[in-house]
């Protein structure tokens, strides 16, 4: 907190100079009997968020008695409050160390949770629980934290306490809603969030979190209801917004012109008049035009996908590969992660500089003092959205990159990065922002070399009806395997063994995409290509999978186009990674969903050796997996419609000796395709950060 000058208005809010007023006091130690006055008129001050007076008397009273517990802590909680995490750790530390208590334990925790130092914050919220077992906002706080860590059983079991202790806690019932949504008990949570709302009817985030959980579970109408009486109650609650733009985004049940109609009103919720002409100002003149020569391209990365991360797949790849000699790299996360690949991750940026604690405001001066060139957000309308930063205009020169599939809406958002095939011009007009197409595959995957080759093998030996009706028989492929089909053994059998052979004969065709996409004309889709393929299976992989609902759901869907239940089959939680992984060796032929394709689970599929096929839509999200099979080298697998997608599957799965072939060497095709080239997809961006900044610097 900066130092009060002897002619600044004194903090305690008398009106007067400060040199007229305090300052003589705050110099000399206050007498003992007026510390407890003192320290009533800082907790005045503290509580009406007036800071700097509260912080005014504080250090009066520690000027007069150093090791006055109660003035170290709350000090110690305004240095948290304006991100000074490191001095209240050591404020907090000396209080508890003194006197400790509940409280400060627990605002201990706060300040080691905003620094990412997750098990101290466990710590010291433990602490706080043995000082004050009965408070049911410590059990909260701490389910909250272990929530973050993805702790979500512990976390549960935590918010259960605290409704013991407080049944009637609003909030508490909405974040035990939370943690069962995660983990994909759906109808808990729903019945959570109900219940907060049955204690608060006018909670604005109670409905935009059971509208979050309607729209896992497929409710969509129910879940459009939510957010609308989430803006209803707040009308400038841009979260609400945001989710409902993503919900469109990611459904497609209206049309692109419809929600680029409804983005564009984003900004109109956040700011008002003065703030966007001040945003406008600020692009038009306020930065200073500083030639590229002789120096490095500042680029700063706003993302709240730093960490475990389906966005970092392709983030992480790029960062190690951008040349530091043209580009020096600050990366503002907006979420706090700190498991090991966003340890990883922070290693890549010359610069790391978290934004959660800062409004989007001061984040936007934050970047704007960095001098940044060029700004890139990767998060749009996903959750942990702070485009409000870029609608303050922090940087010159501000993009959209990887993350989203539609446009932020935003009128300081200048470029939307892309590709050709990703975005013909056709899209345009489903954008406010500027199409920067790159010369190559917009994207670039990681490609985890850790992960072990697929263990895939096909069926043994049976005829299998070809389109002509005759049969065609398989042949012997080079792995000394015989491949082929057996007629199917009987619905609801389970067909996998565990070395990754699947046996009856029978062919898996399924997805791992988030559940939400398989809709009505998806499962259309899938109903019609399981006809064509007859001794085929569906496996669908979802943490929502295990929700009896989502099952119902999709089951029932099928059913109405002639597909038994006993046909599908869905996946249960696996306890890591590499063990997701490994369950595409259980899928013959990975289908891709419509309207909205797949987006990382296709390179996915692709790197465990699965192939997968597309139909190429009309818009960003129905072009994902058609752009990256052309990108693969593999344009054959892309469809123009559904007969011919339904075609192309049933082709591929008679040709057992192609697929054979095909997955043995599919992830070293990939890994020599663009789909992998980090290198050079960093040149195309380093470029295309240069020539957008150039574009600006010509800009009159």
């Amino acid at each position: 907190m900066s130092k009060t000058g002897r002619n600044d208005p004194c903090p305690c809010g008398s009106g007067k100079k400060y040199k007229q007023c305090c300052m003589h006091k705050d110099s000399a130690p206050a007498s003992a009997n007026l510390v407890p006055l003192l320290l009533e008129q800082a907790l005045t001050h503290h509580r009406k968020g007036e800071l700097p007076q509260a912080e005014t008397l504080y250090q009066q009273i520690l000027t007069s008695d150093p090791n006055h517990p109660d003035a170290l802590h709350l000090s110690g909680v305004i240095a948290s409050q304006i991100g000074l995490y490191e001095r209240a750790v050591a404020l907090i530390g000396k209080a508890i160390a003194l006197s400790p208590s509940s409280s400060m334990y627990c605002n201990l925790g706060n300040a080691f949770k905003h620094q990412g130092l997750w098990e101290d914050a466990a710590e010291s919220y433990a602490q706080a629980i043995k000082l004050n077992p009965g408070d049911a906002e410590l059990h909260n706080n701490l389910g909250k934290l272990l929530k973050t860590q993805g702790k979500l059983d512990d976390a549960a079991a935590c918010y259960r306490t605290a409704l013991a202790l407080k049944p009637d806690a609003h909030l508490i019932h909405s974040n035990l809603g939370n943690a069962l949504k995660e983990q994909g008990k759906l109808q808990e949570a729903i019945a959570s969030y109900n219940r907060a709302l049955a204690l608060k009817a006018d909670y604005a985030d109670g409905h935009r979190n059971l509208g979050l959980a309607h729209k896992d579970s497929g409710n969509l109408d129910a879940a459009v209801a939510c957010f609308a009486q989430a803006l209803a109650l707040n009308p400038f609650y841009t979260d609400a917004l945001s989710n409902l733009l993503y919900l469109h985004a990611f459904t497609r049940i209206v049309s692109p012109h419809e929600e680029l109609r409804l983005a564009a009103g984003w900004e109109k919720t956040l700011l008002d008049d003065a703030q966007r002409t001040a945003a406008r100002k600020h692009a038009l003149s306020a930065f200073e035009r500083m030639p590229r020569s002789g120096r490095k391209l500042r680029i700063g990365i706003v993302s709240a996908e730093i960490g475990q991360h389906a966005v970092a797949e392709f983030l992480e790849p790029l960062l190690a590969n951008f040349d530091r000699a043209r580009l020096h790299v600050t990366l503002y996360p907006t979420t706090p992660r700190n498991d090991a690949r966003a340890l990883r991750i922070k290693q890549l940026a010359d610069e790391f500089k978290p934004l959660a604690a800062l409004s989007d405001l001061a984040a936007a001066n934050q970047i704007r003092t960095d001098k940044i060139d060029v700004l890139i957000d990767t998060t749009a309308h996903m959750s942990g959205c702070r485009l409000g930063i870029f609608a303050h205009r922090a940087a010159p020169v501000q993009c959209h990159y990887i993350g989203y599939h539609g446009s932020t809406g935003l009128t300081e958002m200048d470029w939307f990065i892309a590709d050709e095939n990703l975005l013909p011009a056709s899209c345009d007009a489903h954008f406010r922002e500027k199409i920067w197409r790159l010369p190559r595959l917009w994207i670039a995957y990681r490609g985890d070399t850790a992960l072990p080759e697929s263990r895939w093998q096909p069926a043994e030996p049976s005829p299998l009806p070809n389109p002509g009706g005759t049969t065609s028989h398989s042949t012997k492929p080079a792995s000394g395997q015989v491949a082929g089909y057996l007629p199917q053994a009987g619905e609801g059998a389970n067909e996998s063994q565990n070395d990754g052979r699947s046996n009856s004969g029978t062919v898996w065709l399924g997805s791992f995409n988030n559940l939400t996409k398989v809709r009505e004309a998806t499962l259309r889709l899938w109903a019609k290509t399981l006809h064509a393929v007859p001794h085929s299976k569906l496996l669908l992989k979802d943490q929502k999978a295990a929700d009896h609902s989502v099952q119902q759901r999709i089951r029932g869907e099928l059913a109405q186009h002639g597909i038994a239940a006993g046909r599908v089959e869905f996946a249960a939680r696996v306890p890591d990674w590499k063990a997701h992984m490994a369950l595409y060796d259980r899928l013959d032929i990975a289908l891709d969903s419509i309207p909205l394709n797949s987006g990382t689970t296709a390179f996915d599929a692709l790197w465990m050796g699965v192939p997968i096929l597309a139909i190429e839509g009309d818009w960003m999200g129905g072009r994902l997996t058609s752009t990256i099979l052309k990108g693969l080298g593999k344009p054959e697998w892309v469809a123009r419609d559904e007969d011919e997608y339904i075609a192309k599957v049933a082709a591929l799965a008679r040709d057992v000796a192609g697929r054979v072939a095909l997955r043995a060497g599919q992830r070293a095709l990939m890994a020599r395709s663009p789909l992998c080239d980090a290198a050079g997809l960093a040149r195309a961006l380093e470029d295309a950060f240069e020539a957008m900044y150039d574009t600006w610097l010509e800009k009159k």
